[in-house]
C-alpha cells in the first residue's frame, strides 16, 4: 500500500473516531439536559405545592377560628366538576354543600382565597380530601373531631385518622395536593393504558390528568407518589 493511501486510511479512521466522539458527547449532553430539565421541573413543582399547602392550611386555620364553627379543622371540597375550566368565574370554587368522600378534583383556589397555582407544565393543581375531613360533611350531623386524646383508649373519643393510604401506608394523610404534569400516554401493562388529553368540557376525567393508582375511582382512597418510568409524572 502506498504511503499516500495509508495516509488516506488513517485520516478516514481519525474522522470516524471524531464523529463517534462527537456523537457520544451529543448523546451524553442531551441526557444531561433531559435530567436537568426533569430536576428543574420537580424543583419548581415542589415550591408551588408548598405554597398551595400553606394557603390551604391557612384557610383551615382561619375557618377554625370563626366563632360558632362546628367543624374546626375540616377541609374544603375540591372544585365542583361542573365548574371545570369555567369562563364565568366559578372555576376554583369548592363543591357545595358537600362532596362524596374521598373526593378528588382541582384545587379550590377561589374558595381558599389564593392565586391559581399551576405546575411546571402550566397545569392547575389537583386536590384530594379524605373521608371525614370535608367541610361540610355529606351529612348534617358530620363533625370533624380533632383531639390529642384520640389515641387514648380510655378517652371514649371517636376520631378520624388520615383515611388516605399513600404508597401503601394506611392513614397517611387527610388531604393531598398533586401537580399533574404534562399529558402523557400510559402504555398497556404499566398501570391502565390511557392516552391523556386536556379537554375543556366538564366534568374532568381523572385519567386525563393523573396516572396509575392516582387515576382510579374517587371512591378509592389509595394514592402513590411514584410509578413506572414513562407512565407516571404526578408529583
Amino acid at each position: 500500500m502506498s504511503a499516500r493511501r495509508q495516509q488516506g486510511v488513517a485520516l478516514i479512521a481519525m474522522l470516524a473516531i471524531i464523529v463517534m466522539g462527537a456523537a457520544w458527547f451529543t448523546v451524553r449532553r442531551l441526557n444531561a439536559m433531559s435530567s436537568d430539565y426533569t430536576i428543574a421541573n420537580r424543583t419548581q413543582n415542589a415550591a408551588v405545592l408548598a405554597r398551595a399547602k400553606q394557603a390551604l392550611m391557612g384557610y383551615v386555620a382561619h375557618q377554625a377560628a370563626i366563632s360558632g364553627e362546628n367543624n374546626p379543622g375540616a377541609f374544603p371540597c375540591p372544585e365542583a366538576p361542573a365548574s371545570f375550566n369555567s369562563s364565568a368565574g366559578t372555576d376554583g370554587r369548592t363543591q357545595t354543600p358537600s362532596c362524596a368522600l374521598p373526593a378528588v378534583g382541582r384545587f379550590p383556589w377561589r374558595t381558599i382565597g389564593s392565586e391559581q397555582f399551576v405546575d411546571a407544565a402550566g397545569e392547575p393543581l389537583w386536590y384530594v380530601v379524605a373521608s371525614g375531613w370535608s367541610k361540610p360533611g355529606p351529612l348534617a350531623t358530620d363533625t370533624t373531631t380533632i383531639n390529642s386524646n384520640c389515641n387514648d383508649p380510655t378517652s371514649g373519643l371517636t376520631c378520624w385518622n388520615g383515611q388516605l393510604t399513600v404508597d401503601g401506608v394506611p392513614n397517611a394523610a387527610v388531604a393531598l395536593i398533586i401537580a399533574p404534569g404534562a399529558p402523557i400516554t400510559v402504555p398497556a401493562g404499566a398501570c391502565a393504558a390511557w392516552a391523556q388529553t386536556r379537554p375543556n368540557a366538564p366534568p374532568p376525567d381523572l385519567r386525563n390528568y393523573l396516572e396509575c393508582e392516582n387515576a382510579s375511582s374517587p371512591a378509592d382512597a389509595s394514592f402513590v407518589t411514584t410509578g413506572p418510568n414513562g407512565s407516571f409524572n404526578d408529583q
